[in-house]
């Protein structure tokens, strides 16, 4: 199965040295930095960065007294100590993953990496590793790569920091997009297994998803990870989606 991926970078560069560099999300864009993969100043402008104080529950926006937003309020205490989120995941944003889980443009992984640099300051990127929400085999054979595996490896370069496989995907579950919360936690459950090597004593992790919605993928994936010994779990995906 890596062997897919390795190929898909592979023509990826290729492509990218033949033609011109163009917006993966519009077509018609210069990329903002030049760099293949990343957004164009006009798409940028139009995807919502989250601004001013995150909550530390899901990296989404609050507002308010509260350090954490209304939806974390209302939960109980998700299993991972800090989260970030690049967007709010709104049309733009979500046309944006599309292409990125769905239209082959692997390449949009560095793109995330390279923006979630701004929202993570560097004196908090010091976890033992990174690594990503697997998925299960057939639909990672059925889509060629693993979009958070790509990011996580795109952060993990850029950061100086070890990318490793450590949860295993062993229930090939429904989409949790077309499920209830209640629904989506019982969808979840046993749904993964540890398979790395053993932890750092005081080591945390980074885990890294797409999307965030109510946290049940990242959460299920996070109690495994401490389960099998993580000290702690920060988790950080590119957009999250919030009601309010």
């Amino acid at each position: 199965m890596a062997g897919s991926g390795t190929i898909l970078r592979f023509a990826e560069r290729l492509i990218n040295g033949i033609l011109p560099l163009r917006c993966p999300v519009c077509g018609r864009g210069i990329p903002a930095d030049g760099t293949p993969g990343m957004f164009c100043a006009d798409c940028l402008r139009e995807m919502p960065f989250i601004q001013g104080k995150r909550c530390p529950g899901c990296g989404g926006e609050t507002s308010g007294i509260f350090d954490l937003c209304p939806e974390c309020l209302e939960v109980e205490k998700r299993p991972w100590r800090k989260a970030y989120a690049i967007f709010r995941y709104d049309e733009k944003v979500r046309d944006a993953i599309r292409l990125f889980k769905y239209g082959g443009h692997a390449e949009i992984a560095r793109s995330f990496a390279r923006l979630a640099s701004g929202i993570v300051p560097e004196e908090e990127r010091k976890w033992e590793c990174i690594t990503y929400v697997p998925l299960h085999w057939r639909r990672y054979a059925e889509r060629g790569y693993n979009q958070s595996q790509l990011m996580a490896e795109s952060l993990a370069s850029a950061w100086s920091v070890p990318c490793r496989r450590m949860l295993k995907r062993i229930r090939n579950t429904p989409h949790q997009a077309f499920l209830v919360k209640e629904a989506r936690l019982k969808n979840l459950k046993g749904a993964f297994s540890f398979c790395g090597s053993t932890f750092s004593s005081g080591g945390c992790i980074l885990l890294i998803d797409d999307v965030m919605t109510t946290g049940s993928t990242l959460a299920e994936c996070a109690l495994v990870l401490l389960k099998a010994g993580a000290a702690s779990v920060d988790v950080l995906a590119a957009a999250r989606r919030q009601r309010n």
